[in-house]
């Protein structure tokens, strides 16, 4: 299993570039990159989950790996997206007033066609949920097979940012006070209030404001560091001083507290390595560009296999199937999904 990551840091690594200063780092290319590259990461995680009887060392090296990776691998798109959203509120005219047709309607609607998915297989393979599920999986709340919990936190992030829009006389600044006080709010609600969920409900949320906050200091951050003389030795020192908050921060379990900041410092990681490391070609720009797709159709084969216990007998063959067809599947629904934005949802 080993080789599977081994390919994947190859397909991050070619082409890539180490700069002095990468001015393109948070470019559209580069965070699909990066998203790509964790896209792949949450789809040998979750194959992992479904493994049975990896014994030899180079399997229980890639679940090593993978295992220490945990929720960091969700970090990248919580973080690109706050800022993604920032940005578009700073500079595109009319983003408030289009924003819940632009991002939530899409991803709602995308989540529902995957449901329904999900559905039709449950009912070919005789599999049951509880009533409830049927009714919340809808929403996120509850599965009926399908991955859900992101999906429910990031439609929640985005109705947070619609709100924030409304509430905040057009201020920026006052866009990502207001969010990240709601999304504290979820956080809480979340760890507090519904424990069962459990901490990957919650433990990453705040990276989320924190890509807005970073869209509103990005200039000041990057004079700070001196990105336009060029000078690496301030990114490096930086990208060593994140690692280092990281690695202290890692010292808590998913459900302690301090494990908030290390998502943040994670983020910050990503951001800071970017500046010095361009990535970016056609093939994990094109995995960023259906991310969604695969992080929300990778079960449907997973599923299927395990129904007849080849993730057992043949946990390789069940791993080389779930890849490819995934990525399949995931071919084919953003084309589907790309052609209901643009002729119901009118959105390009």
């Amino acid at each position: 299993m080993i080789i599977l990551l081994i390919a994947l840091v190859f397909i991050l690594l070619r082409k890539s570039r180490r700069l002095g200063c990468n001015p393109e780092y948070l470019s559209r290319t580069e965070t699909d990159s990066w998203k790509g590259f964790f896209a792949v990461i949450i789809l040998f995680s979750h194959m992992l989950s479904c493994l049975k009887g990896l014994s030899n060392p180079f399997d229980t090296s890639f679940t090593y790996i993978i295992r220490q990776i945990g929720q960091m691998m969700v970090v990248p798109f919580l973080f690109f997206s706050g800022y993604g959203i920032m940005e578009s509120y700073k500079n595109k005219e009319g983003y408030r007033d289009t924003f819940l047709k632009r991002r939530f309607l899409p991803v709602l609607l995308h989540f529902e066609i995957a449901v329904a998915l999900f559905l039709v297989l449950d009912l070919s393979l005789s599999e049951h949920f509880p009533v409830r599920n049927y009714i919340l999986c809808w929403t996120g709340w509850e599965s009926i097979g399908n991955s859900n919990w992101f999906v429910f936190d990031i439609l929640m992030l985005y109705l947070i940012s619609f709100a924030a829009f409304h509430a905040s006389g057009r201020s920026p600044m006052k866009v990502a006070i207001v969010s990240a006080i709601l999304t504290l709010s979820l956080w809480a609600v979340l760890r507090y209030g519904f424990p069962d969920k459990g901490a990957h409900w919650h433990n990453t949320l705040w990276t989320f404001p924190l890509g807005m906050v970073y869209s509103l200091y990005k200039s000041k951050i990057e004079t700070l560091l001196a990105i336009e003389d060029r000078a690496p030795r301030n990114i490096t020192w930086t990208i060593l001083g994140l690692l280092l908050l990281f690695v202290i921060c890692s010292m808590g379990r998913s459900s302690s507290f301090i494990y908030n900041f290390k998502s943040c410092f994670f983020a910050l990681f990503i951001v800071a390595l970017s500046m010095r490391l361009r990535i970016g070609n056609k093939a994990l720009v094109w995995l960023g560009k259906n991310c969604f797709s695969i992080y929300i159709l990778q079960r449907l084969p997973m599923n299927f296999l395990s129904h007849f216990g080849m993730n057992i007998y043949n946990p390789y063959l069940f791993a080389a199937i779930s890849i490819v067809s995934t990525l399949l599947l995931a071919w084919g629904f953003t084309l589907l999904t790309n052609l209901l934005d643009r002729h119901v949802l009118k959105v390009k």
